[in-house]
């Protein structure tokens, strides 16, 4: 199951359009590094997974956004981490937020992973 969150979150974060969701306080549109216009840019958002380690590092720009590890609580019961890189606190709680929205409905939906429903338990 974990190395299934790691996939997904990959999966979330290869979508142009996942970034697109929060709306700022001033009416603009947040995407990871993308303009206020709603535009992605030109520079993509790149993952690498360490399967060894449940990690994956997302990189976008040659700049280090943030990673995603996952960690075994006990039998069953999964905690995913996301620990913030070189991103402004506010760009990425907004990131986090349409992430974790993202990620819960995927494994809400997925019966292969229906343990992992409990991923809001340790958010």
């Amino acid at each position: 199951p974990a190395t299934e969150i790691l996939t997904r979150v990959a999966d979330i974060l290869a979508t142009p359009a996942v970034m697109g969701d929060p709306q700022r306080a001033d009416g603009s549109t947040f995407i990871l590094g993308g303009g206020a216009d709603g535009s992605a840019g030109d520079v993509p958002i790149r993952t690498h997974v360490s399967w060894e380690e449940y990690r994956l590092d997302v990189v976008r720009g040659g700049v280090h956004v943030c990673t995603v590890q996952v960690y075994l609580v006990k039998a069953g019961l999964y905690m995913v981490d996301f620990q913030r890189g070189l991103m402004d606190i506010f760009a990425f709680k907004r990131f986090y937020e349409v992430l974790r929205r993202q990620l819960t409905a995927v494994v809400k939906h997925d019966y292969a992973c229906g343990t992992l429903s409990a991923l809001d338990v340790l958010c």
